[in-house]
């Protein structure tokens, strides 16, 4: 304070200041309270729009065929669970087919919008690889994303109604496979090694030539090495059952291979003597292991036969084969007319593997080219083939090769393409000849007349019959008495001559021999009254 301050001493000795001479300053203006709340919004508002700039990435566009379960301002774009954006807008495409997804993302998700980048929706699924984005039933969809690795950029991309099956940062390699048709298999159905589970189907779809489908599986590493260019691949779906001397055999490979399918590999011999197959090598996919792990065939050669039967039953992949050795399939059936007044006749076309039948020294036994045309030397031994029941119960047939001495002469055609191979009826049509012929032989005869005939000899038999029971009768009575009446004479001889017992004694005894022949005669013809007509039986 500068004021100026007055003492005066009083008359009593102590001091007073005169207070009404003394002036103050002004009093100064302090800051309310009240303003420091805004003032503090205000700076973070500042700070979060700052932020905002700074972290801002990208605008892109994302065309999916439904927005189910996208919200403008909601949905979260995230990449391995983290989220690096959000979708800003939803519209209709031009021409109303799809919706273009607006979103902004991150800066930090600059690096990821190259040319092969996947955006997915992801949402609740069951399929064969399980039960996925189980987490979005509370927290609703989000896009889903899965990073290339090419070096363009991009905005604009077209998105994936579900997640891939394998994500690029997965190790590992891919295989193509080419397969008649698609069975059971499906995008995530498992492939297997030795039962372990290697990998799995990514995709799939029908070949250019439209002659089969071609699957793509992705192996994981380190079983990725394990594919080697001789391995060999087969569909292990459901149960095989094989029944061979060892007994019933039951493999399959897994629960899940059974419901959604699966395909199993291995490399028969040295594994480690194959080189590795590089990275999309095309493998056949084979129906089961037998015929995966089969030698394969390197030549083949095809064959024509004629058949003036009914091929029902024969199907084309029906086995050819020689004495137990399967050597090679049907491929196509047909049917040839020669004339209008001639029955029609079945064309059967083959192929076969002549090195199915090589010796054990590697000769060849039986090809066009095994010279000097050993085939003509078979077909001169009686070489035939024939239609054989392979199942009794499903009436399937299948072509056999072998020999038959007693069959009509033949001889090959070499001018002809394909050769032509001599045939000869199937035992179940020679069977149904003969039965045939029997039955108009049998039809033939004199039937009526043999019944008559064989009647009027039953009943001529039959009065035979009676008339030997009455003599069987008759003889009994008659012998009975007779030898009751010798023994009276011989008994009253024996009381008057004494010297004649002996005799006596003997007569007596060849007596009772006869009456017991007589009686066993007479037993003998009651129970075989023809006897008397034939004989006595052996």
């Amino acid at each position: 304070m500068n004021d100026e301050i007055t003492r005066v001493t009083p008359t009593d000795g102590r001091p007073h200041i005169d207070v009404s001479e003394a002036q103050s300053d002004p009093p100064r203006r302090r800051p309310q309270a009240i303003w420091i709340v805004p003032a503090v919004a205000l700076l973070a508002g500042l700070w979060l729009g700052v932020r905002a700039i700074i972290e801002r990435g990208t605008s892109i566009e994302i065309t999916f065929r439904s927005a189910e379960g996208l919200e403008e301002g909601r949905t979260r774009i995230k990449y391995k669970d983290v989220d690096i954006g959000q979708v800003t807008s939803l519209r209709l495409s031009e021409d109303r087919t799809h919706v273009v997804v607006g979103a902004d993302l991150k800066k930090q998700a600059a690096g990821m919008l190259v040319d092969d980048t996947k955006f997915f929706i992801v949402r609740p699924r069951i399929g064969a690889r399980g039960v996925s984005g189980v987490g979005t039933l509370l927290a609703g969809a989000h896009i889903g994303l899965d990073i290339g690795k090419a070096k363009t950029e991009r905005l604009q991309f077209e998105g994936l109604e579900s997640p891939p099956a394998i994500s690029s940062d997965m190790a590992g390699r891919r295989f193509t496979m080419k397969a008649d048709n698609l069975s059971s298999l499906d995008v995530g159905s498992p492939v297997y090694s030795h039962r372990v589970t290697v990998g799995q189907i990514v995709a799939f779809r029908l070949d250019p030539g439209g002659k089969g489908v071609e699957l793509t599986i992705f192996v994981n590493a380190p079983h990725d090495e394990s594919v080697r260019k001789g391995t060999r691949f087969w569909q292990s779906s459901g149960v095989e059952v094989a029944l061979d001397s060892g007994g019933v055999k039951i493999n399959t490979e897994s629960l899940t291979s059974m419901l959604v399918g699966a395909i199993a590999f291995d490399t028969p011999g040295r594994p480690q003597s194959s080189p590795l197959a590089p990275e999309g090598t095309v493998f056949e996919l084979h129906d089961d292991r037998v015929r995966a792990m089969r030698q394969p065939d390197s030549s083949s050669e095809e064959y024509l036969l004629v058949f003036r039967q009914s091929v029902r039953g024969l199907t084309e992949g029906a086995v050819v084969d020689f004495r137990g050795l399967t050597i090679g399939e049907v491929t196509r059936i047909g049917v040839e007319m020669e004339a209008p007044d001639r029955p029609p006749f079945m064309k059967v076309a083959l192929r076969l593997y002549p090195e199915r039948l090589r010796t054990l020294n590697g000769e060849a036994t039986f090809s066009e080219s095994a010279p000097p045309r050993a085939l003509d030397g078979l077909v001169a031994r009686g070489f035939r083939a024939q239609l054989r029941s392979g199942n009794l119960l499903t009436g399937q047939l299948f072509v056999a090769l072998d020999f038959f001495p007693n069959a009509p002469k033949a001889k090959l055609d070499w001018n002809q393409k394909p050769l032509e191979l001599p045939t000869v009826p199937g035992a179940l049509d020679e069977l149904q000849s003969s039965l045939a012929t029997f039955a108009n032989k049998l039809g033939q005869l004199p039937l009526d007349d043999i019944a008559k005939d064989l009647r009027g000899t039953l009943q001529r038999l039959e009065q035979t019959l009676v008339s030997l029971d009455k003599l069987t009768k008759t003889l009994d009575g008659e012998l009975a008495v007779e030898a009751r009446n010798v023994l009276k004479d011989a008994r009253r001889l024996l009381a008057t001559e004494g010297s004649m017992q002996k005799d006596v004694r003997e007569t007596f005894r060849e007596l009772s021999g006869a009456a017991a022949a007589v009686k066993t005669l007479v037993d003998y013809l009651e129970r075989h009254p023809d006897a008397l007509l034939r004989g006595k039986r052996d």
